[in-house]
């Protein structure tokens, strides 16, 4: 009896055993995964934020260009708007047509 007991218990403790042995290997898996994903998204972090300090670095350069733009944008507009002055002051006024000279609406 004695020895029936020991042989379970020494069965029990092999079992026990073999399953801590299984788990540490799953853990294992899971640790070497983590890691993986955690260097993925530290890689992922720095990228973004070089990315964000390159636009934060262009950010006064992109505004004055813009308002080189607009102002480019204003002087050809008044520009246009003079030119289109200038040609309706120097051409004749014209009557509208189907109307004989003299009478007006």
């Amino acid at each position: 009896m004695a020895g029936e007991n020991l042989l379970q218990t020494i069965q029990k403790f092999a079992t026990v055993i073999e399953r801590v042995d299984m788990l540490a290997k799953e853990q294992e898996i899971l640790r070497s995964t983590a890691t993986a994903r955690l260097d993925r998204m530290e890689a992922q972090l720095t990228d973004l934020r070089e990315r964000v300090a390159r636009l934060e670095a262009s950010r006064p350069a992109d505004a004055a260009e813009l308002k080189a733009e607009i102002a480019k944008f204003q002087a050809n507009l008044e520009r246009t708007l003079l030119q289109q002055e200038r040609a309706q002051n120097a051409s004749p006024k014209r009557l509208p047509r189907n109307q004989p000279d003299g009478e007006s609406e």
